[in-house]
């Protein structure tokens, strides 16, 4: 039987065009509502029920005690309820919006700033109602210093508005507005003086598009609710809500300033305030039930992290085995082949005392003897002649003094308030100083540049320099010769592999995870009794801190060299300048330690040349041994003042984790042309001996008008030389030697720091 054919109808180009149009109109959509949903699951995240509140760090910039503030939150509606906590912080729960606050007091103390900041949502800045033209945030550098670290979400109000003259409102709104934009742009200023206006800035509070902090992207983090300490076990208790990511039971907990400390157990419990309450006849059957199907998770010891943070070290591991005869041979064969440059008509005994200035000398056994710290020593010869000239000029004055003296009679006046000047000075410090503001004046005039010494052989002295032909292109092994420190750190094979699969695994969810938004009762093993005491804080009248525990990522334990790019923060030209190994308070990512960096140029290559001072403008790399942390992480450098306060003196980010980093000190020994005969001249003063002038003699040679050449023969035995330039030297040229080796910075890190000294403030009338 045939069955008929049917044609199938195909569809015009037109009609194919609009099909894929409606197909492409589908798919975006499609993405635009999960981009939404995302958007919207990660503010459900915290503040409503079963997640941690919303937590604002009031930063009080208004000089109004802060209770005016919280005052307006109690009034503003009557069902609110605010609950405050013993640890300086109180509990706001809107049942109208569903939304819970936890907001933090204001304080002057840079650690409680700062750790409050790195766990916060958002940031509330209180402005003062009496604001003028001359009001600026530029000098506040607690607010400095959360700027440049870590800078949450920031929202800006001002209280009081409303007993100020209508004449002036605007007028201070407009001064505040203008401050708010310098530093702070595209975000406005909330005045809150009515019941209307603060339910406003709550429901923005909980509304706002959140910033992106870097800590938050892969750590979890806890501010204690409460915590308890055992002192028969050693144990810390600590109650709180998981944020940001899930906490791994296996994992290691930090506390900042502080040390890395293992699990014991998670219990997750009940939320203390919840949202919504049930009713209060079944409370007790309620609670009952809940403590029996409470989940405890424990650490399992195959899969948990080790508290091992250095290599063990093997003093026999760099030892070499005894040379087999077959290497003894080969050695005499080469030893047999040795060419030298000889002159005409010498026979091979004299050819074998001959020095070849390629090999090291035999007599070269002082040279371990000269560290970095005479170095310095030596380096510093030239600020004994400038103080040498500075008591000639005092002298010369003296002289003119005499005679003016016995010319004219003079009236000793003392006043009563100079009295105990010179008592109070510290002669020692005052040194110091000058002779920092010396070596960085010196530097910058003559980088690099130090006189020879007299007193010591320049070949023993400069022992573990060498010279380059080409300081970008000539090859240096980044294993050669390496301190024994660097047997106690650990090092990876790919640093950037490592931290992607380390990232991987963090978002896969885990039966030995917490996830965030849980309340959970975490027991930490080996705490010290002083932790608690620094924390408590009983016997000051500000805020204890804040308590704050980060889930560390693995590996993060482990010492290594870290790199940090800093760059200097404004300051005053009479400030001390910062020389390189200078003991810093670092703080990095969510970490504080106290450390002595070595600074280098941050250009591109392999080799980076050392810088003595932290320079005015421009960026640097500070290198220091320090627990390996992943970027990206924000870094801010302190230096201790006399009163115990902490000074900012520069601003920066992590670079990377890097042992193989090559930081070489350059020096350069200078002379002078004698007598200059076309492309030849007589050079004094660079040396003072003739053994050294053939020991340097296949170094390259400059000037600083741009010549090259080299040594070609001693005259003499005073330090004369001959050199061969490319070009004629001009007789107010000098010659160069430019001098290299390779510097480690030193192992100083210390974990605990001292809290700063802040200013008297009454915070108990703030927190009553």
């Amino acid at each position: 039987m045939a069955v008929d054919k049917v044609d199938v109808k195909q569809k015009s180009r037109k009609a194919r065009q609009q099909a894929k149009r409606v197909q492409r109109r589908n798919q975006l959509n499609q993405q635009r509502k999960k981009k939404r949903e995302a958007i919207l699951n990660q503010k459900r995240k915290i503040g409503y029920d079963n997640c941690p509140p919303i937590l604002v760090t009031v930063f009080n910039n208004s000089g109004r005690p802060v209770d005016e503030f919280l005052g307006y939150l109690e009034k503003c509606y009557k069902d609110l309820i605010i609950d405050r906590s013993q640890k300086g912080s109180i509990f706001v729960i809107v049942p109208r919006f569903k939304v819970r606050y936890q907001f933090l007091y204001p304080s002057d103390d840079l650690f409680y700033n700062l750790d409050t900041a790195k766990v916060a949502d958002l940031l509330l800045i209180l402005h003062p109602a009496e604001a003028d033209e001359n009001y600026s945030l530029a000098d506040n550098e607690l607010l400095n210093s959360i700027y440049h670290h870590c800078l949450p979400t920031t929202m800006h109000i001002v209280c009081g508005l409303e007993e100020i003259a209508s004449k002036k409102r605007q007028q201070v709104k407009k001064n505040i507005q203008k401050v708010i934009d310098t530093k702070f742009p595209d975000e406005k200023l909330h005045k809150i003086d009515t019941a209307t206006e603060v339910l406003q800035l709550l429901q923005l509070i909980c509304n706002c598009k959140k910033r992106k902090v870097a800590l938050h992207n892969y750590r979890s983090s806890l501010l204690a609710d409460k915590y308890e300490y055992n002192e028969t076990d050693s144990s810390l208790k600590v109650n709180g809500f998981i944020r940001h990511n899930q906490l791994d039971v296996n994992g290691l907990i930090h506390i900042p300033g502080w040390s890395n400390y293992q699990i014991r157990s998670i219990r997750i419990l009940d939320d203390p305030r919840p949202l919504t309450t049930n009713n209060k006849s079944k409370g007790t059957d309620q609670q009952m039930n809940a403590d029996k199907s409470v989940e405890v998770l424990k650490p399992d010891p195959m899969k948990q992290e080790s508290l091992e943070s250095e290599n063990d070290l093997d003093p026999m591991e760099g030892e070499q085995t005894w040379p087999t005869p077959e290497e003894l041979a080969a050695a005499t064969d080469k030893a047999k082949k040795r060419v030298v440059k000889v002159p005409k008509g010498t026979s091979d005994y004299q050819a074998a005392w001959i020095i070849d200035p390629d090999e090291p000398d035999e007599n070269n056994d002082s040279k371990s003897t000269f560290d970095d710290d005479s170095e310095d020593d030596y380096d510093e010869e030239g600020d004994d002649q400038l103080d040498k000239a500075i008591s000639d000029e005092e002298s010369n004055e003296d002289d003119q003094e005499r005679d003016e003296d016995q010319e004219f009679d003079t009236l000793t006046i003392t006043e009563a308030g100079d009295a105990d000047y010179d008592e109070k000075m510290d002669i020692e410090e005052e040194k110091t100083a000058l002779t920092k503001f010396r070596e960085a004046r010196e530097n910058e005039l003559f980088p690099d540049e130090i006189d020879t010494p007299t007193d010591v052989a320049a070949r023993h002295r400069f022992a573990r320099y060498r010279g380059l032909k080409s300081f970008i292109h000539s090859p240096w092994d980044s294993k050669e010769n390496l301190p024994s420190d660097y047997s106690r750190i650990f090092q990876f094979e790919n640093f950037a592999h490592t931290r992607k699969r380390v990232i991987k695994k963090l978002r896969e969810e885990s039966s030995t995870a917490v996830q965030p938004g849980s309340y959970v009762e975490i027991i930490l093993e080996k705490v010290p009794s002083d932790l608690i005491k620094f924390y408590d804080n009983k016997d000051s009248s500000s805020l204890s801190l804040p308590l704050v525990l980060i889930g560390l990522l693995p590996h993060e334990q482990k010492m290594s060299l870290i790199n940090v790019v800093l760059r200097s923060v404004d300051h005053d030209e009479n400030d001390e300048p910062i020389k390189s190994k200078d003991e810093l308070i670092i703080h990095l990512g969510f970490r504080r330690f106290v450390t002595r960096p070595i600074f280098s140029a941050h250009t591109n290559g392999d080799k980076f040349k050392l810088e003595r001072f932290l320079p005015k403008d421009g960026s640097i790399v500070a290198s220091f041994y320090a627990p390996i942390t992943y970027p990206p992480a924000s870094a801010v450098a302190y230096k201790k003042c006399k009163d115990g306060s902490h000074k900012l003196v520069a601003v920066g980010s992590l670079l990377n984790v890097n042992p193989d980093r090559i930081v070489i000190k350059r020096i350069r020994l200078s002379g002078h042309p004698f007598k200059v005969v076309s492309k030849s001249a007589v050079v004094r003063y660079m040396f003072f001996n003739r053994e050294d002038i053939k020991w340097f003699q296949p170094v390259e040679l400059r000037s600083k008008y741009g010549r090259h050449g080299h040594i070609k023969e001693p005259l003499g035995t005073h330090g004369h030389m001959k050199c061969i330039f490319d070009r004629p030297l001009t007789s107010n040229d000098t010659v160069l030697m430019n001098l290299y080796k390779r510097v480690y910075p030193k192992w100083c890190y210390r974990e605990q720091v001292e809290r700063p000294f802040t200013s008297s403030m009454d915070m108990d009338e703030m927190s009553s």
